[in-house]
């Protein structure tokens, strides 16, 4: 077992981030194979194998707040009271979102210039979906933009205009 799982996992120096090179969680974090069907977390496993401890309803941690590390020198087991206030600490609490938008919030996967290209290009009569593929956004996040729902810090003003064509009759090409 130990074998197979350390050949998914990008190990580096003692003290950088072994990155978790196989699936992901859909919050980021490895998802390693145990039996059939069923994942368990890899870092949770990592922790497992090298302490041989079981963290069982405890949390194990990250000092480096780097959700696909397993290096057992970056992880620690504590409370769910203990990861919440790590957390906060550390500014990634649910708390620190409010009253964060755009790039400030860490969630974001764009900047502000991302998010007025994205205007731009919607004003200048590219498809929704083509946006977001270019931009490697949600089609969700560009709906946010050139709607007025999200990125409304910025007061983008998406009034569209029509766009021309080629001569062969195709929209041109966006340029990132």
């Amino acid at each position: 077992m130990e074998n197979r799982f350390w050949k998914k996992v990008n190990i580096l120096g003692p003290d950088k981030c072994w990155e978790w090179t196989a699936a992901l969680s859909a919050t980021g974090y490895g998802k390693y194979g145990v039996t059939g069907d069923a994942t368990r977390p890899a870092h949770r496993v990592s922790y497992k194998m090298h302490f041989g401890v079981d963290p069982g309803d405890l949390c194990v941690c990250h000092h480096c707040d780097n959700r696909k590390c397993v290096n057992p020198n970056h992880l620690f087991l504590g409370t769910r009271a203990d990861n919440n206030r790590d957390a906060a600490k550390k500014g990634r609490s649910k708390s620190n979102l409010k009253g964060k938008t755009g790039a400030k919030n860490i969630k974001a996967k764009l900047t502000d210039a991302g998010a007025l290209k994205i205007a731009e290009l919607y004003k200048e009569g590219f498809p929704l979906t083509i946006i977001a593929t270019t931009m490697d956004v949600s089609l969700a996040t560009v709906s946010r933009i050139v709607y007025g729902k999200g990125w409304r810090h910025l007061n983008i003003d998406c009034e569209r205009r029509n766009r021309s064509r080629d001569k062969t009759g195709r929209f041109a090409s966006i340029q990132k």
